[in-house]
C-alpha cells in the first residue's frame, strides 16, 4: 500500500508505510495480518 500527499507547493510525497506509525505498530499489523481470521468475518 502506498500512502501519496500533495504538498503546498505542488510536490508530492511518497509513503511507502504507513506515517506517522511506529515500529512496533508496522510489526504488530503484519503479525495480525498473519492470524487465520477470515472466518470471523
Amino acid at each position: 500500500m502506498v500512502w501519496t500527499e500533495q504538498r503546498a507547493d505542488g510536490s508530492q510525497l511518497i509513503y511507502q508505510k504507513e506515517p506517522g506509525a511506529t515500529w512496533f505498530q508496522q510489526i504488530s499489523i503484519v503479525v495480525i495480518g498473519l492470524l487465520p481470521v477470515e472466518w470471523l468475518l
